[in-house]
C-alpha cells in the first residue's frame, strides 16, 4: 500500500511538470504539431483505473472465499439444530404419549416427588417449545441458550440420581432408556457440548452480521 502511494505521488508530479512544460512550449512555438502531444494526465488516470481494477479483483476474491468459510459455519449450525430438534421433539412426544408412566416415575424420585405434576406437564411442553424455536432463525439463538440450560439440568439430575439416590429409573424417551447410566451421562454431555458450540457460532454470526443462508 505504501509503495502504491509513492508511485501515485511520483506519477502526479511528473504529469503536472510535463503538462506545464508542454503548455510553455506550445506558447513559444505555435507551429508545433499538437497531435504529437499526449497529455500524461490521461495516462495517469489510466494507471489509476488499472490499480482500481486490481483492487476490485482482490475484493472479489475475498468475497468468494468468505462464503466458503460461512458455509461450514452454516452446515455445523444446521446439523446441531437438527440434532437438538430431534432430541427434544422425540422426548417431548414420548413423555406426552406415556404421560401416566412419566408422572408415576417422577413421583418416586426423591428430588422431584413434591413437584411431580408440574415437572410432568412442564418438561415436555418446554422441550416442544424449544424444538419449535430452533426451527425459526430469529429465535434460534435463544433456543440454543435454552438448550444449554435444559441439557445442563438433565446432566446434573442424572449425576445426582446416580450418585446420591436409591431411585435410578430413566425418565427419558424409549430410545434412550436402553443406555447405561454412564452412556446416558456421556450422551447428555455430548449434546450439551453441541448446544454450546451452536451458541458460539450463532453469537459470532450475529456479531459479524453474517447471513445464515
Amino acid at each position: 500500500m505504501f509503495n502504491d502511494l509513492r508511485f501515485v505521488v511520483f506519477v502526479t508530479k511528473t504529469c503536472v511538470f510535463y503538462d506545464k512544460a508542454m503548455s510553455h512550449i506550445r506558447q513559444k512555438f505555435s507551429k508545433i504539431d499538437t497531435k504529437i502531444y499526449f497529455p500524461l494526465s490521461e495516462l495517469y488516470h489510466m494507471l489509476l483505473g488499472q490499480m482500481k481494477i486490481k483492487k476490485m479483483d482482490t475484493l472479489n476474491i475475498d468475497a468468494i472465499r468468505k462464503p466458503i468459510r460461512i458455509t461450514w459455519q452454516v452446515i455445523t449450525l444446521e446439523t446441531i439444530a437438527i440434532l437438538l430438534i430431534a432430541l427434544f421433539g422425540l422426548t417431548a412426544f414420548d413423555k406426552t404419549v406415556r404421560f401416566g408412566r412419566f408422572l408415576d416415575e417422577l413421583g418416586k424420585s426423591p428430588f422431584l416427588m413434591d413437584y411431580a405434576l408440574a415437572v410432568a406437564i412442564g418438561t415436555p411442553l418446554i422441550e416442544a417449545i424449544v424444538a419449535m424455536m430452533l426451527v425459526i432463525d430469529k429465535w434460534r439463538l435463544r433456543a440454543l441458550y435454552f438448550s444449554v440450560f435444559l441439557m445442563s439440568l438433565f446432566t446434573a439430575y442424572i449425576y445426582m440420581l446416580v450418585n446420591y439416590s436409591y431411585f435410578t429409573s430413566c425418565l427419558c424417551s424409549a430410545a434412550i432408556e436402553s443406555l447405561s447410566w454412564q452412556q446416558h451421562l456421556i450422551f447428555n454431555m455430548v449434546f450439551l457440548a453441541f448446544a454450546l458450540i451452536g451458541v458460539l457460532i450463532e453469537e459470532t454470526n450475529s456479531q459479524n452480521q453474517i447471513p445464515k443462508s
